[in-house]
């Protein structure tokens, strides 16, 4: 990721692309392996997420989810491979880290909650389907 400035750049000159003014730019989030800058603009608020080349899944994968109708998970708008970037609209300022935080106790302490929170998640997609995708591993209470 030694080209973080370089991504920002290609991110904003996308969004400016897109009649998007950019208004500010913020570090959201560095764990670490990815660099998460949020950027808000005047069309409302658009994360650019880096990674290493070796985990670049994270676009594929969501697409991939999205085409088996799972509907709560961001939507990638651009991606860059040669920076390994890809920039998503918000969808939400709550993070799942902090959705599913000891302080954030709706969730945490309701698992209940949890599991109906998360069979609308998957609401649609095909349970064979997600089986044999390897995308399941606790199956879907009813």
């Amino acid at each position: 990721m030694n080209n973080d400035n370089a991504a920002i750049q290609w991110a904003t000159d996308y969004l400016r692309s897109r009649h998007c003014k950019v208004i500010a730019l913020e570090k959201a989030a560095e764990p670490a392996h990815s660099i998460v800058t949020k950027i808000t603009t005047s069309q409302g608020i658009f994360y650019l997420k880096q990674t290493p080349p070796a985990l670049f899944r994270e676009p594929d994968t969501i697409a991939l989810l999205q085409t088996h109708g799972c509907q709560q998970i961001p939507v990638v708008i651009a991606k860059n491979d040669y920076y390994h970037s890809f920039l998503t609209a918000s969808c939400g300022d709550i993070s799942l880290r902090e959705l599913f935080s000891n302080s954030n106790r709706s969730y945490s302490n309701h698992p209940k909650r949890y599991f109906r929170y998360r069979n609308q998640a998957l609401q649609g997609v095909d349970i064979r389907e997600r089986k044999r995708q390897k995308l399941v591993s606790i199956p879907l209470l009813r």
